[in-house]
């Protein structure tokens, strides 16, 4: 069954890009004078509420051939966007009430405070994307890559 989702949204994500869709709605966004910001606040709360319902996996390849020139386009780097993303729906899969990886009332209570936490660390990396890409920049071996 994941197998099949993964080739259907493979599938989708190619024709998705055929259609040139990303690209349209991208330079709307950027046309329609929104800020940045609000884009990715409302990017946010998608991938929270993709993220109470599906798996990671197929929500990222539906999502990414869609949201990815969006999110270029308004100059995010793309591997603090890939970060935020994976967090944003992992928290999903644990915020009640429809959170699939939770099944008593008792574990919603105390998954409160890992959401507050992981409320935390989401406005901390927007503040601070250095603190994601320390790392990859700090290596020679994607130096070369540009």
């Amino acid at each position: 069954m994941n197998f099949t989702i993964l080739v259907g949204a493979g599938l989708l994500g190619y024709f998705i890009t055929l259609t040139d869709f990303p690209l349209q709605s991208a330079n709307f966004l950027n046309m329609a004078d929104v800020s940045s910001y609000v884009v990715y606040v409302l990017i946010l709360v998608r991938y929270l509420m993709l993220g109470m319902v599906t798996n990671i996996i197929p929500t990222i390849m539906l999502t990414l051939p869609i949201l990815f020139p969006t999110v270029v386009g308004f100059r995010f780097e793309p591997m603090w966007f890939g970060v935020i993303m994976v967090i944003m729906i992992e928290m999903g899969q644990i915020t009640p009430p429809a959170g699939i990886n939770m099944s008593a009332a008792t574990i919603y209570r105390g998954i409160i405070a890992v959401v507050i936490v992981e409320v935390i660390v989401i406005f901390s990396l927007t503040l601070l994307p250095d603190v994601v890409l320390w790392l990859p920049n700090s290596m020679d071996v994607l130096a070369h890559l540009d």
